[in-house]
């Protein structure tokens, strides 16, 4: 259910420069919050395209040497309103908000049901591919617990895109 801790560490060390970077180059000002000075700046991404590319280019420029896995998984990044219909000794199983797709997904330090507080639930993050793994980024915002009867349907979902074969346990690069 988790990255190996030092591959998890080299990630967020990244992965954190250049979300700050963004954060920084957008304009905003730092608050109290760190987590959510980061979910900002991810969101940055979605509507500027260019920003994680600049980011990192910029953070290049300066000499911050970026893994060159990390720097993949980072561009690879898909951020979306993600539901989690429950979380397995292996993985949390993420669908995406299309219902297009599902996810066995690895979490970074902490397991995602952990960090949500809960098992059935949307919310806004991050999806990368990271070592032969999707992984979620953790940084959690717009949590929005799901009832049984909305749980029941995307269950639904979920099998339907099973017997599609649109449930990846891992990416198809590593396959």
């Amino acid at each position: 259910m988790l990255l190996p801790y030092t591959f998890a560490m080299d990630f967020i060390q990244d992965y954190t420069a250049v979300l700050m970077e963004i954060f920084t180059s957008s304009g905003f000002k730092e608050t109290n919050n760190f987590i959510s000075d980061l979910a900002n700046a991810r969101d940055q991404i979605n509507i500027h395209p260019n920003a994680l590319t600049e980011a990192v280019t910029t953070l290049k420029s300066r000499d911050h040497l970026i893994n060159s896995e990390v720097e993949a998984a980072i561009l690879s990044i898909q951020i979306d309103q993600w539901i989690m219909l429950r979380q397995t000794s292996q993985y949390a199983l993420l669908l995406d908000s299309n219902l297009n797709n599902a996810y066995a997904t690895k979490a970074l330090t902490t397991p995602i049901n952990e960090v949500v507080n809960g098992k059935s639930i949307s919310f806004k993050a991050g999806l990368f591919v990271y070592k032969g793994h999707f992984v979620c980024d953790g940084i959690i915002s717009k949590p929005v617990h799901l009832g049984p009867n909305v749980l029941r349907d995307f269950n639904d979902a979920y099998i339907q895109l099973k017997k599609q074969g649109k449930f990846h346990k891992i990416p198809k690069e590593y396959v």
